[in-house]
C-alpha cells in the first residue's frame, strides 16, 4: 500500500519525509499550483526518496490539448506519475505511451469492480473508484487485484462547471463578493461547502 498526500508548497515535502510514498504536486494550467515551482518539486521528491505525481486532472477542453501534451512529453522520461480525471485526456496518454504512468480517477464514473478492470486492462497504473458507493464494494474490488486509488481524508469534488458562476451571479446581483475563502451552506444544515472559481470553472 502506498501513502499519497497533496502539496502545496516546498516546504510540506520535507514535512512528508518518511510519512508519505506519493505527493501529487499541482500543474498550473490544470490545477492552481499556487506559485509552485514543478521542476523544484520534482528534485525535492527525489532527495526524500518521494514518487512525484503530476496532478493534472482538470477537465482538457480544446485549447488545452497542447499544452496538456507538452507537459507529458517533457515529463514521460522522468520518475513521475501522471494523475489525470478527463476521458479525452486518457485518450492522450495512451497515444503518447505513458497509460501505465497514469493513475485514471474519473470521479464518479467508476461504480464498481468491473468498471474498474475495463480501464485497469488499458493499462493505467492505478484508477480510483466513486467516492460514493459503500465501502463494501470498495473492498470487493481491491480483493480482484485492482490496483485501486482511493481518497480517504480531505474535500472531495461534489460538482463542477466550466463557467464561473460566482462572477456570474455577482454580475447579475450587482454584488462586490471576496472570492478568496468562499463557501455555501445548506438552508436547514450547518456544514459548510467549499466554494472555488479558477480560470478553470467553479469548484464545490
Amino acid at each position: 500500500m502506498n501513502f499519497v498526500a497533496s502539496i502545496y508548497n516546498l516546504n510540506e515535502i520535507e514535512k512528508l519525509n518518511m510519512l508519505a510514498t506519493h505527493v501529487l504536486i499541482p500543474v498550473e494550467g490544470f490545477q492552481s499550483s499556487h506559485g509552485l515551482d514543478l521542476d523544484e518539486a520534482i528534485i525535492l521528491c527525489k532527495n526524500y526518496n518521494i514518487k512525484p505525481i503530476l496532478k493534472m486532472d482538470a477537465m482538457i477542453h480544446e485549447y488545452m490539448i497542447e499544452d496538456f501534451t507538452k507537459i507529458i512529453n517533457q515529463y514521460k522520461e522522468e520518475n513521475v506519475l501522471f494523475y489525470i480525471t478527463d476521458l479525452g485526456a486518457a485518450k492522450i496518454v495512451i497515444d503518447l505511451g505513458v497509460v501505465n504512468k497514469t493513475i485514471f480517477n474519473p470521479n464518479t464514473l467508476i461504480t464498481n469492480y468491473l468498471d474498474g478492470k475495463i480501464y485497469q486492462d488499458m493499462g493505467f497504473d492505478a484508477v480510483s473508484m466513486s467516492l460514493e458507493i459503500t465501502i463494501n464494494d470498495v473492498i470487493k474490488s481491491i480483493d480482484t487485484n485492482l490496483n485501486l486509488f482511493y481518497q480517504v481524508f480531505g474535500h472531495h469534488l461534489m460538482f463542477h462547471s466550466k463557467r464561473k458562476l460566482v462572477s456570474l451571479y455577482e454580475e447579475k446581483e450587482q454584488l462586490n463578493i471576496n472570492k478568496e475563502s468562499m463557501y455555501l451552506i445548506e438552508e436547514k444544515r450547518n456544514d459548510k461547502y467549499p466554494l472555488l472559481q479558477t480560470k478553470l470553472g467553479t469548484y464545490i
